[in-house]
């Protein structure tokens, strides 16, 4: 019988064989960095690019997705790779000279082309396999996440973050995965956008107070975007960023739907948000 890094390995090579689907953002960068758009551009860019370049493209072209990390999630609820056993996974695939086709958006494809291995293990170090979750977490998930697809989904996120599950990180999301699944809007757009807070935490970090002081962020950069509104109707945005005015770097709307999301966390998981007073109508919740 298999063991679970066999299993593993055969997960992994089946998805690299099976082509690798290149999302539009991966594209964006692609075309920004190097005009490649389509197939047809990035074969001779692969072909007879120079080392750096190359380099650059492959660093972004084999690059793990959600989807891609949920289908081998099942897996690693049941083990914890060591690096032994990391090592051994990529002895095994760089072992199976493996080929794959890069499909962009345009449903333009490469032909077959081999995984240099330093990707191969690029790819492997991505995926974050010995990445430890701490168990009242994982349990609070299990408990209150009624559908399999998004358990797995929450547990990447939380793989693919650089949390330290401290104990008020801990308390945080047990009660966040105790109420938000049933009650929020849209508890996964919540948990992305809780994640960096978390990541930052130290041992006597207030949460709420970080949600807070995050949802004043958003405020300010609201009131500088209708500020520059108001500017830009008088002078270019150039004439602006020479005088060193400030520009908000995401859009109103943006903005509010972000403090949005804060008060309906802070709200389910600590009873409670604060108001800042800004101009313009809110973006109303239906708590």
């Amino acid at each position: 019988m298999q063991d679970i890094t066999e299993k593993l390995a055969q997960a992994v090579l089946q998805q690299l064989e099976a082509e690798i689907v290149l999302s539009r953002q991966v594209v964006h960068y692609l075309e920004s960095m190097t005009g490649v758009s389509s197939a047809r551009d990035l074969e001779p860019k692969l072909e007879y690019g120079d080392d750096a370049e190359v380099c650059s493209l492959l660093e972004l072209i084999f690059y793990p997705d959600q989807e891609g990390q949920c289908a081998i999630e099942p897996l690693l609820e049941k083990m914890e790779p060591t690096e032994d056993d990391i090592s051994r996974l990529q002895q095994i695939l760089c072992e199976n000279n493996i080929h794959t086709r890069l499909i962009f958006p345009d449903n333009t494809m490469t032909k077959a082309m081999p995984v240099p291995r330093d990707s191969l293990i690029s790819y492997i170090r991505r995926l974050k396999l010995n990445r430890h979750m701490d168990d009242q977490v994982v349990s609070a998930m299990d408990q209150h996440i009624a559908h399999r697809r998004d358990v797995l989904l929450a547990r990447v996120m939380l793989r693919n973050s650089r949390i330290a599950f401290l104990p008020p990180v801990v308390s945080f999301l047990c009660h966040f995965f105790s109420i938000m699944p049933e009650k929020a809007q849209d508890w996964k757009a919540s948990l992305e956008l809780v994640i960096p807070l978390l990541e930052s935490a130290a041992p006597d970090t207030d949460i709420y107070t970080r949600l807070m002081d995050q949802k004043r962020h958003y405020a300010e950069m609201i009131r500088r975007a209708e500020n520059a509104s108001e500017q830009l109707k008088q002078v270019p945005v150039e004439a602006l960023i020479m005088r060193g005015t400030n520009i908000a770097t995401i859009g109103e709307h943006e903005a509010r739907t972000r403090m949005a999301l804060i008060d309906e966390t802070a709200i389910y998981v600590f009873g409670q948000t604060e108001f800042d007073e800004f101009p313009g109508p809110p973006l109303i919740l239906n708590f």
